[in-house]
């Protein structure tokens, strides 16, 4: 992997700006410990922060909670490295919940199978494409359509550092997934597969195609962080571990915990 797991952390921190600075009620903190991205809506799937391992980490992690009970957001706080016993400790006493730990993975060779050729997947480029990629998003993670909307608006698609696809069964939506690019480096956010339509396949092929439309546009490696529902799918394409982080929450989730 000519990507190290360094590079990926500090990639992913600038992704979460992408994800969500076109939110009416967007507000960022950046610094060399960490990256805090709020969409302002209250669900903390949509309000994230990761907090880099180091001397600064347990002042940042108390700096961008406080920030997001200023901004009355919930929020995923992601440590990086699995974070310490120390930063642990900080995290319980400001209020903050154990989730989950999460693989960072990455994958320069995507491998790719026989896709479900019942499908039609492209890049979203107009607002139908687009409400059909929200409400995929809202019915699978238990979110508001309207936060959503809010989040994953029209602006937020037109970034030129941001693509959205999304599959269809005939007329039928059925998944969808984002990518933010960092030069040749891909981000993979949001991998959601309608609940009705889930075990068919349909998110290994939508995977799939976004990964080659991707590498057809210059992408040379891809990096996510996995649930664990979602990781058999992004090993059986070609992803590995390449570190571990832990996710702690104000408010719920319903990805992880």
């Amino acid at each position: 992997m000519t990507v190290n797991q360094q590079t990926l952390w500090r990639i992913g921190g600038d992704a979460l700006i992408s994800l969500f600075r076109s939110s009416p009620r967007f507000y960022a903190e950046l610094s060399n410990a960490g990256t805090l991205s709020l969409s302002g809506e209250q669900a903390a799937d949509l309000n994230f922060a990761i907090i880099k391992d180091g001397p600064n980490a347990a002042r940042c992690l108390r700096k961008f909670f406080q920030s997001s009970v200023e901004m009355d957001c919930p929020c995923m706080f992601l440590l990086e490295h699995g974070g310490s016993e120390e930063l642990a400790a900080v995290a319980k006493e400001i209020g903050l919940t154990f989730a989950a730990t999460v693989p960072l993975m990455a994958c320069e060779r995507p491998q790719y199978h026989v896709s479900n050729q019942d499908l039609t997947i492209r890049r979203v480029t107009n607002s139908d494409d687009l409400l059909a990629s929200q409400t995929i998003i809202a019915k699978t993670f238990s979110l508001a359509q309207f936060a959503v909307e809010n989040v994953f608006s029209e602006k937020f698609a037109e970034q030129h550092d941001v693509d959205v696809f999304v599959a269809y069964e005939g007329d039928v939506s059925v998944c969808t997934v984002q990518a933010t690019h960092h030069g040749s480096e891909v981000g993979i956010w949001c991998m959601a597969t309608d609940p009705e339509h889930q075990r068919r396949g349909f998110g290994r092929a939508t995977l799939e195609y976004a990964l080659k439309d991707l590498m057809d546009r210059g992408a040379t490696c891809f990096y996510l962080f996995a649930t664990q529902a979602g990781r058999p799918l992004y090993e059986s394409v070609g992803f590995e571990q390449m570190d571990i982080g832990a996710i702690w929450l104000s408010g719920t989730s319903s990805q992880v915990g």
